[in-house]
């Protein structure tokens, strides 16, 4: 089909849908004119603002488009008009989309050349609409997106799902089986056991780590007594030591009484206990590497009213380690009521140079 333009009135605008990104497309085209004469025209586009691409002959002169070319050099897609205007008013001959290097030709036909100049489309103009053929399917990598819509909105969302039905809001019907209409199910909801039958199923577990961290309060039995090469062991403590040793030794007090001992390094009165009518049953001694320059300690124990209870000669250490430590059968001696007198007392015959004695008394009433 053939582009002609008569007279003086009649001319080829180009025109772009916005202002290129970078470049302006290039357009050329030649023609010939009835008498002979022939030619041709370069320009640039200039954004949306039309530019003549050919002039109009003259008067009662017919000027035939023998080609016009148009590359899209813009680093953006940018769609081209060409139009036809008589007397002042564009009347659009077509109307094309041209990614970045492709080309829109004109020979006779309308056609879009890719960036290597091969056929992109088959262009055909009917009456100003554009006819294209998509060209052989692809991989689906390669396909043309599709949306689906009902008109307004994009279907396939939440808000705008996708339905089978022909009105959109019908429920659809489901055949089946279902153990409950709303899930998760809960064991009370499932059928019944077969009778004589309580297992649902089994779990087989055989990554389970060596060790479980444990939270909350745990319950442990101790398991069956074995005999005494077997049994578990005992350890009896005051809340700081252990009991049994020289150092901290078993202290008895069968009464309402805990005497804790007391520690003698100077010849000066230590108070003993503060109860009366009890009998001292044993005393304890213990020497905490008590040194003496020369002879031996005396105990001297009073009943807190002047009269002696007893005297004892200690041992002293000779070296770094104490001696053990010393029992004293008292027998039960009885301590009477102090009638208005001090506590019973404790002392040392001498000073001693480093070091102590330890002494507490079993008591009972």
């Amino acid at each position: 089909m053939s582009i002609v333009i008569n007279g003086a009135s009649e001319s080829i605008q180009v025109a772009l849908d916005a202002a290129p990104a970078t470049n302006q497309l290039p357009c050329v085209a030649s023609y010939a004119d009835q008498g002979g004469s022939a030619g041709d025209n370069a320009i640039n586009t200039s954004g949306t603002t039309a530019v003549t691409l050919v002039a109009s002959p003259g008067a009662s002169v017919s000027r035939v488009i023998n080609s016009i070319s148009i590359p899209n050099r813009d680093t953006a897609t940018r769609t081209v008009t060409v139009s036809k205007v008589i007397s002042g008013t564009p009347y659009q001959i077509v109307k094309v989309t041209l990614m970045t290097g492709y080309q829109l030709f004109y020979d006779g036909g309308w056609k879009v050349l890719d960036a290597s100049g091969n056929f992109a489309e088959n262009v055909t103009v009917n009456g100003g609409t554009i006819t294209s053929n998509q060209g052989t399917a692809a991989a689906l990598s390669g396909a043309w997106p599709v949306e689906v819509t009902d008109g307004t909105n994009v279907l396939g969302t939440s808000s705008h799902p996708v339905r089978i039905d022909p009105v959109g809001t019908t429920a659809q019907p489901v055949t089946g089986t279902f153990w409950q209409s709303t899930q998760p199910v809960s064991i009370a909801t499932l059928p019944p056991l077969a009778a004589g039958s309580n297992a649902i199923g089994s779990v087989s577990v055989s990554n389970l780590p060596a060790t479980q961290a444990v939270s909350g309060t745990v319950t442990a039995a101790q398991g069956a007594a074995a005999s005494i090469s077997g049994s578990w062991p005992v350890l009896v403590t005051n809340g700081t030591n252990a009991l049994g040793s020289s150092a901290n030794p078993f202290i008895t007090a069968p009464v309402n009484m805990s005497p804790t001992g007391v520690t003698l390094t100077t010849t000066t009165a230590v108070a003993m206990f503060s109860a009366t009518n009890q009998h001292i049953n044993s005393i304890y001694i213990v020497n905490n590497q008590a040194v003496l320059a020369a002879g031996s300690v005396v105990l001297t124990l009073t009943n807190g009213q002047g009269g002696v209870i007893g005297r004892f000669t200690l041992p002293t250490a000779t070296g770094a380690a104490p001696s053990p430590y010393t029992v004293v059968d008292m027998q039960g001696l009885y301590i009477a009521s102090l009638n208005g007198g001090t506590n019973p007392t404790a002392s040392l015959s001498a000073n001693l140079t480093s070091g102590s004695f330890f002494m507490a008394l079993s008591v009972s009433a």
